[in-house]
């Protein structure tokens, strides 16, 4: 694997991590989780490169790292198809509509 890639797919997830923002109510933080979304190829061409793992390499992340200032940690998985289009709707479907 190129560091080039390893470094789109770790600078891709960290834009979705930071796109997730944290609830400014603290009674109902308490129960929210902080969701971070993996927008990868599961199942095209580049799903080898990038797909199932770093779906994996996030989930073992965050159990190394645990809860987040007292919330728990979800993992948010979208395959993208190597289709810009759907990456995109796949996205902003996360963004309009995920609490």
């Amino acid at each position: 694997m190129k560091r080039r890639e390893i470094i789109a797919g770790l600078g891709s997830a960290g834009a979705l991590a930071l796109a997730a923002p944290l609830a400014s109510h603290p009674a109902r933080a308490a129960t929210r989780p902080v969701r971070i979304g993996v927008l990868t190829d599961m199942s095209g061409p580049a799903s080898d490169l990038s797909g199932p793992g770093s779906v994996i390499a996030a989930r073992l992340a965050v159990a190394d790292a645990g809860p987040v200032l007292g919330h728990p940690v979800e993992i948010v998985v979208g395959d993208h198809q190597l289709k810009p289009a759907v990456g995109a709707e796949i996205a902003a479907r996360w963004y309009d509509t995920q609490d």
